[in-house]
């Protein structure tokens, strides 16, 4: 059984609809080694605060999930993010805000909202 992310809020005729993971599916425990591993596989860049993805709701298979998209754009990443935001970790947020919250709910700089609108499509 899989979780449905409905990635576009506003525009319900044209709502896309990717199925992720549910929670209850994990087989694996979500542990620092388990995402240090996780990100090493689909990142090449440092991976920056960890406990920030340890403290979220998602389980490793959804953040699984959620890497594998969002590696497939890390160049666009590595060319839109400074300095200090070319981390595993920080990919890894902006991918959150896609597959997990309307766009209502993105925190950050209009920049990092822009980043994040340009990565959802």
């Amino acid at each position: 059984m899989a979780m449905f992310v409905k990635l576009n809020f506003l525009n319900m005729e044209n709502s896309i609809f990717i199925a992720m993971p549910l929670y209850k599916e994990n087989i694996y425990p979500k542990n620092k080694e388990n995402l240090i591993a996780l990100l090493n596989f689909y990142f090449s860049t440092s991976n920056g605060n960890i406990d920030e993805l340890m403290e979220n709701e998602l389980s490793l298979n959804q953040l699984e999930f959620i890497a594998n998209k969002v590696s497939k754009y890390t160049f666009y990443l590595e060319q839109e993010c400074g300095l200090t935001g070319k981390t595993s970790v920080n990919y890894m947020k902006y991918g959150i805000d896609v597959f997990t919250k309307p766009e209502i709910s993105w925190k950050g700089s209009k920049n990092r909202k822009r980043i994040t609108s340009e990565l959802k499509k």
